[in-house]
Formats: structure tokens, sequence, C-alpha cells
């Protein structure tokens, strides 16, 4: 067992050599993991850093790209029990934890039925663990202070977001209060038009004249049920009502 554990270890630092010189381009490569699974990783011998993580808006790690030629590596072999035996002890040991505690359902549940044998156990393994606090599920040795930035970023971001709807709503209010102005001087526009007309109109017009409008004024008011009561009678001259005045003619008529 000793001189295979030697030749394992030889031949695969030979291997650690050889991977960096042969992976010289960029590409993706499946690797197959020590319970088996596979999965899909990049490799980008041309990036500085051994390992570069790309990360979301949320500081979420979405994707790992990788360079074999940064860094150095070491091989170690362990002799003794394969994976599944270390798979099957383990699934004994948990059972007669939970059979003890069954609340650690809420906490391990998925890592237990992970460790099955049968049909199906990694598809239901995955659903359990949606059902389990997102706290235990993260990473136990993540930075604290990569936490604390990211939770300054969502502020933040929520920050910018109040502030984009307080400009919205600056905007707005600026743009009705334009719309207000330039609709008062278009009032004030068309009242200076008709003072002056009042003004033109009465200007060649007799004081008789102007009592007749302002005495049809008032009852047009009181037909209209603006005014209660009846208009003071207009002074009269030997006893008779004074007749309406005619509109004065031009020049050339009276001259005539």
């Amino acid at each position: 067992m000793d001189n295979l554990a030697r030749a394992v270890r030889y031949s695969t630092r030979q291997l650690v050599d050889l991977i960096p010189k042969i992976y010289d381009t960029q590409r993706i490569a499946r690797i197959i993991g020590e319970d088996g699974e596979s999965k899909m990783i990049k490799i980008d011998p041309e990036q500085p850093e051994a390992v570069k993580r790309i990360q979301d808006e949320a500081g979420t790690v979405i994707e790992k790209i990788y360079n074999l030629s940064v860094g150095k590596y070491d091989v170690r072999v362990v002799t003794g029990p394969g994976y599944a035996t270390k798979r099957q002890e383990a699934l004994e040991a948990m059972a007669v934890l939970l059979q003890g505690n069954p609340q650690l359902w809420a906490v391990a549940g998925d890592l237990f039925v992970k460790n099955m044998d049968w049909p199906g156990a990694q598809e239901l393994a995955k659903r359990f663990a949606k059902t389990i606090d997102p706290k235990l599920l993260q990473d136990g040795d993540e930075n604290p202070a990569l936490q604390q930035a990211q939770a300054q970023m969502q502020q933040m971001a929520q920050e910018i977001d109040q502030m984009h709807q307080m400009l919205v709503n600056v905007n707005q209010s600026m743009e009705a209060r334009e719309m207000t102005i330039k609709t008062f001087e278009a009032q004030i526009k068309a009242y200076d038009a008709e003072t002056k007309r009042i003004s033109a109109v009465q200007a060649g017009m007799s004081p008789e004249q102007i009592q007749d409008i302002v005495r049809g004024t008032i009852d047009a008011a009181i037909a209209a049920g603006d005014l209660i009561g009846k208009p003071p009678e207009m002074p009269q001259q030997g006893g008779m009502m004074r007749q309406p005045p005619m509109m004065p003619q031009q020049e050339g008529m009276m001259g005539a």
C-alpha cells in the first residue's frame, strides 16, 4: 500500500508539471470530483491571477476562471477507505443523530439525503436544501468585510433609487410650475388686451351710453340669478324716462 501511494504521488506530480504546458489556450474543461459529480470549468492561461472570481451586483460569485500556470502546487496521497465507503459510514452516523434529534432535519437534512445511493437522491437533496435557512447554506469562512461591503452596496443602491425618484418628482413639479406660469401670463395678456379694447370703446362713448350699458349688465345679472333685487331707476328729465341715446355717428354723417 505504501509503494502504491508513492507511485500515485510521483505520477501525479508529473501531471501537475505538464498540465500548464498543455493547457496553453483558453478552454472549458470537464472535471470530476471525489463524490463522482462532474462540472465544467474555464481555463485562461493569459490572466495574471490564479483564480478570477466574477461576481454579480449583489457580490455573489457566479463564476470562476483559472490559470493553472500561476502558483505552485503539490500532491497529497491518502490511503484508506474509498469515497463510497466513507459516504456509507457518514449516512449511518447521520441517521443515528437525526433519530435522536429530529430538529436537525431543518439544519442538515439535505446532507443526509445527499449521501443516499438510491436514484433521485441528489435531486431530492437539492429540493430539500431550498427549505433550509439560506444563512446556514453560506460558507462559514466568508469574509465579514465582504459581507459589510455588500450590505453597503445594497444600501447605496436603494439611496440612488430614492434620489432618482426625487429628481423625477422635482422635474415634474418644475414642469407643472412652468405650465402654470405660462397660463397665468397668457391670462394677463388677454386681460390687458380686453382692458385696452374697453378703454378704446369707452373713449368714444357718451356718459348716457355708458349708463345704459351698466343698466343692461345689471339686468342680465338679475336674470341669471347672480343678483337679487330690482335695479335702481335711472334718473329722469321732465317726468319722462330718458330714451337711449343714439350711437355716435361718423363725422362725415354728422357734417351732412
